[in-house]
């Protein structure tokens, strides 16, 4: 028996227990016949149309949520291309030219070490100066050739000046090295060469 009265919602009696839908109504306290009418029909459903209808609901909800994450899969697709196409090419640029400027010192190092005088020992750290030059310049024309947004444009060019310092200041390690490679050459000690 249901019971209409407002007074008796939010109570729900024993014998309400064993039709869950009954109690369900009284806790709501429906406002009108159409509530009771609802709650007397799944009552009287078989168990079979509850099933049912409890795995349509289910897979319509699964149906909501692969939509919605095929969309974030179309949208992430597109952020992916973004950092395969743009951004990475610029880190591996920069990258590339962060390892040259170190091979760069290398050799350097490998020239004023006076444990390495001998023209053997020389004439291979040239070589591998010469590789970390070729190195620097290739990463740095990497750089210059990919698109950049206005920010790194502005760091770019903060760069460029840092990096025209920095390769003068070499080049004048690499005069005085060749100016030893002649010492050396010309005969002279290794006390005497500068090295």
């Amino acid at each position: 028996r249901l019971n209409t009265d407002r007074s008796d919602c939010g109570r729900v009696g024993a014998d309400d227990l064993a039709r869950p839908s009954i109690a369900v109504w009284r806790l709501l306290g429906p406002q009108t016949d159409a509530g009771k009418d609802a709650a007397q029909m799944l009552n009287r459903m078989k168990l079979g149309p509850k099933l049912v209808g409890a795995f349509v609901v289910v897979a319509a909800i699964g149906g909501i949520i692969g939509g919605v994450g095929y969309y974030g899969f179309g949208r992430l697709d597109g952020h992916i291309k973004e950092v395969g196409e743009k951004r990475l090419p610029r880190v591996e640029a920069l990258l590339g030219l962060r390892v040259a400027m170190s091979d760069v010192v290398i050799g350097e190092r490998g020239l004023i070490n006076p444990l390495m005088a001998t023209p053997e020992l020389r004439k291979a750290q040239w070589a591998y100066l010469d590789q970390a030059w070729a190195a620097a310049d290739e990463a740095y024309a990497e750089y210059e050739k990919v698109p950049r947004t206005s920010a790194e444009d502005k760091a770019w060019k903060d760069l460029i000046a840092q990096w025209e310092t920095w390769k003068a200041a070499h080049e004048k390690v690499q005069v005085a090295a060749r100016a030893v490679d002649s010492a050396l050459a010309s005969g002279l000690p290794l006390a005497d060469a500068g090295v």
